[in-house]
């Protein structure tokens, strides 16, 4: 488990996990999805959904351990009804495993885009319920900035669709905590190159 001392460190707790805690403590439910580092499951706990995000590979060093442990407390220090709710997060073995809200409806991107094999997705979704997701949106954004980060990935696939139609922004491993800019490093800040500025390129 992990926690945020004064200074604004990541620290591991000294709370013990159990080896393959996730099938332990949790029903493996099926997949949510997967990515270039990790892969996401719906489980459920004491009648309780949730989603685990479980990385695919060990840390492969000490650096990646502390990149990978930034993006729990950015997390953390984000917890709003605008962005996901990250519950605990665990290693087992050099794997890091986080527990959050699920979001049932998936992500935006898969919610605008799903069974419209031939239609375009703006010709079906009504013009109220665009600007509701834009106002949503900026409304993440604007607390993500207050909490002195900025994202540095938004796409419609890193907002997740309550069941109640609410967005929440998540993936917050490309965030940047703006207050530690002069320990920044050029090749620490990346994103998706279909939404990037051309001059990043």
């Amino acid at each position: 488990m992990f926690s945020e001392t004064e200074s604004g460190q990541m620290v591991v707790k000294s709370r013990p996990i159990a080896p393959g805690r996730m099938q332990a403590e949790f029903e493996v439910l099926g997949k949510l999805g997967e990515g270039t580092f990790g892969e996401a499951f719906r489980v459920r706990k004491e009648g309780q959904l949730y989603a685990i995000k479980r990385a695919k590979e060990a840390y492969q060093g000490h650096r990646d351990r502390e990149a990978r442990l930034q993006e729990v407390w950015r997390a953390m220090r984000v917890q709003s009804r605008h962005c996901v709710r990250v519950i605990e997060a665990w290693e087992e073995a050099g794997v890091l495993h986080i527990q959050s809200e699920l979001c049932e409806r998936g992500n935006l991107n898969d919610v605008l885009t799903s069974d419209l094999p031939q239609a375009e997705w703006w010709q079906t979704v009504p013009e109220e319920q665009i600007w509701r997701y834009l106002l949503e949106m900026a409304r993440s954004l604007k607390h993500v900035h207050e909490c002195g980060m900025v994202h540095l990935d938004v796409k419609p696939s890193n907002f997740f669709v309550r069941a109640d139609g609410s967005l929440a922004l998540g993936d917050f491993g490309q965030a940047v905590d703006l207050r530690s800019l002069s320990r920044l490093r050029d090749d620490d800040v990346e994103g998706d190159s279909v939404y990037m500025a051309p001059e990043l390129l």
